[in-house]
C-alpha cells in the first residue's frame, strides 16, 4: 500500500482538499500565486488521475470525511465540462 501514497503529489492533494472545503479557484490561485485556470488544470488532472486509478485505490489518499466532498466536486466539474 505504500506505493499508493504517492498517487497524487502534495500540491495536487492540497488543491483538491481546498476546493472540497469550499474555496473558489480564484481564492486558491491567490493563495498559491498562480492563475485560477492553472488551479483548475491541476485539480482536473488530479481528480482524473485519482478516479482512473486501478481499483480506485486512490481513496487511501484522503481522510474518509473528505471523500464524499471530493466525489461531489468531481461530479460537478464533469457536468460543467460536458
Amino acid at each position: 500500500t505504500s506505493k499508493h501514497k504517492n498517487l497524487l503529489d502534495e500540491k495536487t492533494q492540497q488543491i483538491i482538499l481546498l476546493r472540497a472545503s469550499g474555496m473558489t479557484l480564484e481564492e486558491i490561485g491567490e493563495l498559491k500565486d498562480v492563475t485560477r485556470e492553472r488551479i483548475r488544470q491541476i485539480e482536473s488532472k488530479g481528480l482524473h488521475k485519482a478516479f482512473s486509478y486501478e481499483n480506485h485505490i486512490w481513496t487511501t489518499q484522503f481522510h474518509p470525511e473528505f471523500i464524499s466532498d471530493i466525489v461531489k466536486e468531481y461530479v460537478k466539474i464533469n457536468k460543467k465540462n460536458r
